[in-house]
């Protein structure tokens, strides 16, 4: 159990392991939305307190992040975990623009939005992968 949390405990904790319906993709994409707006406040207002930039122990970040990729994913387990791994990949890698972004921005905005921007980098994979298949 202390493995798991610390691979990766929100991006393992966005992931469900069944698989979507379709009509929930709207659903998802709103609670992403929610949850990014939410984690800018919360983010930044635990950043404040503790004095800490982008604490490790805020996994909200990596929540959206994950939802967001798992947005472009079908509703099929293999894409879910290329989902889960690109995202992984991406948040840990951080490519530009996402590691400017988490240099640039501070606060809850500059938790966040280094991991959405990582994601998009798997959302660009997955909607490539599903046009070339």
């Amino acid at each position: 159990a202390e493995m798991h949390r610390a691979l990766a405990a929100g991006t393992t904790a966005a992931f469900r392991p069944e698989p979507m319906r379709a009509q929930d993709m709207t659903a998802l994409a709103a609670a992403t939305l929610a949850v990014f707006v939410l984690g800018c406040w919360a983010g930044g207002v635990y950043e404040q307190a503790s004095g800490g930039k982008d604490p490790g122990v805020v996994v909200i970040d990596e929540v959206a992040g994950q939802w967001l990729v798992l947005i472009a994913a079908p509703l099929d387990p293999w894409y879910y975990f290329a989902a889960f791994v690109l995202f992984r990949l991406c948040d840990i890698t951080k490519p530009w623009p996402a590691s400017w972004a988490e240099r640039r921005f501070t606060g809850g905005l500059g938790i966040m939005l280094d991991d959405i921007m990582a994601a998009l980098y798997g959302v660009a994979v997955i909607a490539a992968v599903r046009i070339w298949l």
